[in-house]
């Protein structure tokens, strides 16, 4: 079982001119200091705050994919075969590496992601218990434009006609679902990346300026273990789950640009899970009931790890750097509770 409840945990991605003045990054003290030159347009009397200060649980500055899922996953990972759920979400602007960190590179073994790496280590855990019975299934699950798609059907992105929509319940013991998802059962590793493998075909991905192929939607791979032990009692049951979040990117959408499918405001769902996020649990379920219903896919999970990627590079304006501060502090907020 993890050690804490929620972690938060900051990548930077490695850049030619990464801000180094404005940003700086001190892994041994788990902390970045954030520098904010004033506006001189605001005149002689200039009270802004130029100096931030923000701890974290992990600081992975120019780390390997590794490292990162060393340090920030794999602990969520082996308690999932122990019967707890768990979730891992990553969030920032557009081009900060979210998908890289989530999914991972093409064409080298050593830059898959988390997913990959995920799917590998729980089946490593399962073939290392064969006392216990598991069955292991598996849901790729896509909110795009404030609608559900089943990244598993076999109609793909594309509805089909007489289909019918994917919806939000809620059960009689109050866990969350969605009536109509496909769940898949994994047999092996082999199955399970195939799974994967076939959702990843079937995401929304468009090029705006800041990107040239980023996915303009939030994405949740969702693995379903159940076991039950060969040797004791065959009525007890473990159910757990474990969240792979790939959340849109935060950015403003007036410097992405974006145009024709791409959202012309921030979607619903990521407004309704930003106060989610500085808030303890008790209160973000709160919160959560008042929201729309997409954001009621977001289950609470008794251990998750949120992924804050970074990308900075120097930029004249000084606008990239607010910005950074900003989700930043959120962030660091999160990480204090």
């Amino acid at each position: 079982m993890v050690k804490s409840a929620v972690r938060v945990c900051v990548r930077t991605r490695p850049t030619a001119a990464f801000a180094h003045t404005e940003l700086v990054v001190k892994p041994e003290d788990r902390t970045i200091d954030v520098n904010i030159k004033k506006n001189p347009n605001m005149g002689v009397v200039n009270n802004m705050r130029e100096n931030y200060g923000f701890k974290f649980d992990h600081i992975l500055h120019n780390s390997s994919q590794d490292t990162v899922y060393a340090e920030a996953v794999s602990e969520i990972t082996k308690s999932i075969v122990q019967g707890y759920n768990g979730s891992v979400l990553v969030y920032g602007q557009t081009g900060a590496g979210k998908t890289y960190t989530m999914s991972g590179g093409q064409g080298d073994y050593k830059a898959r992601g988390m997913i990959p790496r995920a799917i590998q280590e729980i089946f490593t855990e399962v073939n290392s218990r064969p006392d216990t019975e598991f069955n292991i299934r598996m849901s790729y699950l896509e909110i795009y434009n404030e609608q559900l798609y089943d990244l598993l059907s076999p109609t793909g992105f594309t509805k089909q006609d007489g289909a019918e929509d994917l919806l939000i319940v809620e059960d009689s013991k109050g866990h969350i679902q969605v009536k109509g998802l496909m769940m898949p059962h994994a047999a092996s590793e082999e199955e399970a990346m195939n799974l994967f493998f076939e959702g990843e075909t079937n995401r929304a991905i468009a090029e705006h300026q800041l990107n040239a192929a980023s996915s303009r939607s939030h994405c949740i791979l969702t693995i379903y273990v159940e076991s039950r032990s060969r040797v004791e009692s065959a009525d007890r049951m473990l159910s757990s789950k474990l969240n792979l979040v790939d959340l849109a990117g935060s950015e403003r959408v007036s410097k992405t640009h974006s145009t024709g499918l791409l959202p012309p405001q921030p979607p619903q769902s990521y407004r309704c899970s930003y106060p989610l996020r500085l808030r303890s649990p008790a209160q973000a379920r709160s919160s959560a009931r008042r929201c729309t219903s997409t954001s009621r896919c977001r289950s609470w999970s008794s251990a998750s790890v949120r992924l804050q990627t970074a990308g900075a590079t120097t930029c004249p304006s000084g606008s990239r750097s607010s910005h950074t501060c900003s989700r930043t502090r959120s962030a660091g907020t999160a990480a204090r509770r």
